[in-house]
């Protein structure tokens, strides 16, 4: 112990050391509080005999005493000291006499470190000055982007803290070969002490680059935590198979060596955050990592009519700029063009554009018209019908268009067969005429559809068995009909064939729009098609974009994303970019949005980012740095605590020396005391500590936590079906928690927190209403379960089916519904009337929206045999629990549309109705409620 104590106070230093000198007038001092008044005068008083043998009992001493002087000097001493700033320096951080030359990697990934590389470049600067060793700073990426310069020193360790104040992280890919050619032209005196800070990531070159540093100098390395590595996000190539256009990709850093202990490798959860134009919150979703998972790919839930309003989707608990993703206007409401033929007549529902016109009204907003005034609007996607014919001139600024990025959509028919020699707008050759049913090239029986290839835009859809195809324009065979062939016949020929032209889309359908050559206009796979085309358009949202010429006009930078993943104001150094080549990241044009003729791009760092890989050094090369580095211990709160304390003993002994104080005993004196230097000693040492713990808690992404059952007493148990999806079963879970939260809050219920229940193992009588969220993956009931739900029913208990499918996407809910519920004793349902007891059981309620509006609420019909007239069985479709669910901090987890927060509000309601009904049946329905509920009415 005394050689420590002894290594302590040789580490000792003073940050102001001239103020030690006040400790020199102590003596002084001592002298001063200790000297004794001059003697009095004796004066002759005879009135003085009347005193007398007076007694005064309050008496003060003639000198303080010394144990009190000593305690001032202890306190003059301690203050004198705290002032000085004292610190104690663990050993060496960097051994040598040499150079420091500090390497931090300040690329995309540090961003979600950078303040750990801000500490440990403190110590090592505070240990450097203290030895007076000069400094030489080098990024991966320029410290002064508009200089390019790489490399600074050497420097004092004090003007090296004012340039790291400058340094940022930056939201680009690393360089390795710059900074490695400027190090290699460096000439250090001697071989230097390198600190090379890195961001925990394997970049192409890294091992290289370690190599080339270990022949420079001997290399110090440091590395974040493995549990804070970057979390990227990112699009999916598949994406246009999702209904709302958009399939995240989200990566987490791989473990370099995978275990079991690894805090890499075990399970956890991200939440994703999507936000709004304006920066509102359009929703939250959990994507899930299993044990050893590393990269997820999910859809993102969101209804399609506010996919077009968002503006990023970004990792939460993530600082660093992969870990956000931008979207543009590609995925805005899409501007559709329909060409009109000119003299379009006879039979409107049966023309081409009739037909388009009804397939693409839940694509975007759809115009017809003439191909000038289409032009001169926002349209990303023109269809154009075979009986379409456009001039020259017309062909050609249409062509300019495509090349900008616009989607062409063309019908085939008798025009196009007999023209096929001079249209220039073919994605691939074509045969004059065409092939009939019973024509030239004839077909034995109509052909059906092959399903499409996996590297087609069409792939993943389902291909409806009656779809027949009865002519068609056949394509030339070429050696480039493969890649032009988008969708094919069952006999190969093509039927719908597409090219890339500039920055846009050629498509064509070998057949026509209507039904006249196949049914497949009629078909429900057509606009699904033409959905997947639409989401090609470049141009979907963008104004202005004729231009006659070959020329791009720039895009200027409007918001970039810094190296925190934060959208910020660009610099004045950042560059616009051009769309004639492929926009790339660089410290100039780095990720952000750009905007040009009233249209924003948007360039995302992860469209860069390969794989996400930890990266493990090689340990014989170099010494491994752990956060604590060069952690110096600051004296200066321990001292000033100590005045503090010395100052209040100080008041105290004063006081009792004049006898102010209170009469207490000694003991209650003592623990007072003792109390007071107790109390102060605790907020000295575990302040620091549990500020650490949070800070450590906060960087940590919270681990996956099932829903727990919550046990209840004479509370209103809330109950739903586990369904073994761990995301629906979070909705449920959370949506019956926030209905019971405002069940407490609005009612005299007292609703327990909901239980997640299994037909054959839980009980059901605790539970008076079910909430049942229907998804296509449940497994169909054993005759174990169906028997529990009958007797559950038989018994007066209700479930609360909700398939969760706005409009058409509906109706598979409903087929595996039906699925589900074969051998459960079903009444007839019917739709809710509107004097129905549960539009008054509460609140008066005229629908019952929940995350959507428009669907349907089917209950049983009163009669004899339910109970209480309560419904047994009711089917919706509206996603409850959704609209109910809350976070943690009572905030809505999920958007509702089309009404906003005064849909949430309605749902709300419909929620307390339901119980209401549930638990009061319907004593709502008698005759003395009628004149309450008519003054309700007309107020």
């Amino acid at each position: 112990m005394i050689p420590d104590l002894l290594g302590s106070i040789l580490n000792l230093s003073f940050s102001i050391p001239w103020l030690l000198l006040g400790l020199l007038g102590l003596p002084a001092l001592w002298f001063f509080l200790r000297v004794t008044p001059p003697p009095p005068k004796q004066v002759s008083f005879p009135a003085i005999m009347l005193l007398t043998g007076i007694f005064n009992k309050n008496q003060s001493s003639d000198k303080a005493p010394w144990w009190l002087v000593t305690l001032r000097l202890t306190l003059l001493s301690a203050l004198i000291l705290a002032f000085a700033h004292p610190r104690i320096y663990q050993e060496q951080t960097i051994p040598g006499q040499g150079s420091i030359v500090l390497i931090i990697e300040n690329d995309w990934a540090s961003g979600q470190n950078w303040s750990d590389f801000i500490n440990v470049t403190e110590s090592i600067l505070e240990d450097a000055a203290r030895q007076n060793r000069e400094i030489y700073i080098a990024s991966t990426q320029p410290l002064d982007v508009e200089k390019k310069i790489t490399l600074l020193g050497p420097l004092s360790p004090q003007v090296a803290e004012d340039q790291l104040t400058q340094l940022s992280p930056s939201p680009v890919i690393i360089d390795y070969q710059s900074l490695l050619s400027h190090l290699n032209k460096k000439d250090f005196n001697s071989p230097p002490s390198i600190v090379w800070l890195q961001s925990g990531i394997q970049h192409p070159g890294t091992q290289e680059f370690e190599k080339q540093l270990t022949r420079i100098g001997v290399v110090h390395i440091y590395q974040p935590k493995g549990h804070n590595l970057p979390v990227t996000l990112s699009l999916t190539k598949n994406s246009l198979a999702e209904p709302s256009g958009i399939q995240l990709s989200v990566k987490r850093t791989k473990s370099a060596k995978p275990s079991h202990t690894d805090a890499i490798n075990i399970a956890r959860e991200v939440l994703l955050s999507i936000k709004a134009q304006n920066g509102r919150l359009l929703g939250q979703q959990l994507v899930q990592f299993n044990q050893g998972e590393f990269e997820k790919s999910t859809p993102l839930n969101l209804p399609k009519n506010l996919v077009s309003e968002i503006k990023y989707i970004s990792i939460d608990g993530q600082s660093n700029a992969g870990s956000i993703f931008l979207l543009d206007d590609r995925w805005r409401n899409t501007q559709i063009g329909i060409l009109q033929p000119e003299g379009e007549n006879g039979l409107p529902l049966l023309s081409e554009s009739y037909f388009l016109d009804k397939a693409s009204t839940d694509l975007g907003t759809v115009s017809i018209g003439p191909l000038q005034m289409l032009l001169r609007l926002r349209t990303g996607v023109i269809m154009m019908p075979d009986a379409v014919s456009l001039s020259f001139e017309e062909m050609e600024e249409l062509s300019n268009w495509l090349k900008q990025g616009g989607v062409l959509i063309r019908f085939a028919g008798r025009n196009l067969a007999h023209n096929v020699e001079t249209d220039p707008l073919l994605p691939t050759a074509l045969r004059h005429g065409g092939r009939a049913l019973n024509g030239m090239l004839q077909w034995e029986k109509p052909a059906n559809l092959k399903s499409f290839n996996s590297d087609s835009p069409l792939a993943g859809l389902k291909i409806p068995k009656d779809v027949v195809i009865k002519q068609q324009v056949l394509a030339k065979s070429t050696s480039e009909i493969k890649k032009t062939s988008w969708a094919e016949l069952e006999d190969g020929t093509s039927l719908i064939s597409g090219k890339k032209i500039g920055q846009g889309w050629l498509v064509l359908f070998h057949t026509t729009a209507n039904a006249e050559w196949s049914n497949l206009a009629l078909s429900g796979i057509f606009p699904k098609i033409l959905d997947r085309l639409t989401r090609l358009s470049f141009l979907s949202d963008k104004k202005n974009i004729i231009d006659t010429t070959d020329t791009f006009s720039p895009y200027l930078p409007l918001q970039i994303v810094n190296g925190k993943g934060q959208l910020s104001p660009p610099p004045a150094y950042i560059q616009s970019i051009n769309l004639k080549d492929t926009p790339k990241i660089t410290s100039y044009t780095p990720p952000g949005f750009y905007g040009g003729q009233g249209y924003n791009l948007a360039l995302n760092l992860t469209q860069d980012i390969s794989e996400l890989k930890q990266y493990t050094p090689n340990k014989n090369n170099l010494h491994q740095l752990g956060s604590e580095i060069a952690k110096s211990t600051d004296l200066k709160p321990v001292l000033l605590l100590i005045a503090l304390i010395l100052l209040f003993a100080d008041s105290i002994c004063s006081l009792a020396l004049r006898g102010q104080l209170p009469q207490l005993s000694g003991h209650l004196k003592h623990l007072i005391l003792g109390g007071i230097l107790i109390s102060g000693l605790s907020i000295l040492f575990t302040g620091p500590s549990a500020a650490q713990e949070t800070e450590l808690e906060a960087t940590i992404v919270r681990p996956l936590i099932p829903p727990q059952s919550n046990s209840f007493d004479t509370s209103t148990g809330l109950a739903y079906v586990v369904t073994g999806n761990t995301k629906v079963d979070r909705i449920s879970h959370e949506g019956l928690a926030g209905l019971a939260f405002i069940l407490n809050q609005r009612t005299a219920i007292e609703a327990a927190n909901p239980v997640g229940i299994d037909f054959k193992k839980s009980e059901l009588a605790f539970y008076p209403l079910i909430y049942w969220p229907i998804t296509p993956d449940q497994k169909n009931l054993s005759q174990t379960e169906i028997d529990n739900i009958n007797n559950y029913l038989s018994f007066g208990g209700s479930i609360f089916f909700d398939s969760r499918s706005p409009g058409q996407s509906n109706t598979a809910m409903m087929t595996h519904l039906q699925r589900l519920t074969k051998g459960i004793n079903i009444p007839a349902l019917v739709p809710i009337e509107t004097d129905h007891v549960l539009t008054k059981s509460f609140y008066l309620l005229q629908d019952f929206p929940g995350r959507w509006q428009d669907g349907n609420l089917w209950v049983e019909p009163i009669q004899a045999g339910t109970a209480d007239g309560v419904s047994r069985i009711m089917v919706g479709q509206n996603d409850w629990a959704g609209a109910w669910a809350m976070d943690e901090y009572g905030r809505p987890r999920f958007p509702v549309t089309p009404g906003g927060e005064a849909q949430r509000e309605m749902s709300y309601r419909f929620g307390i109705n339901l119980m209401m009904y549930m638990l009061t049946g319907n004593y709502k329905k008698d005759q003395v409620h009628i004149p309450a509920i008519l003054e309700r009415l007309g107020q």
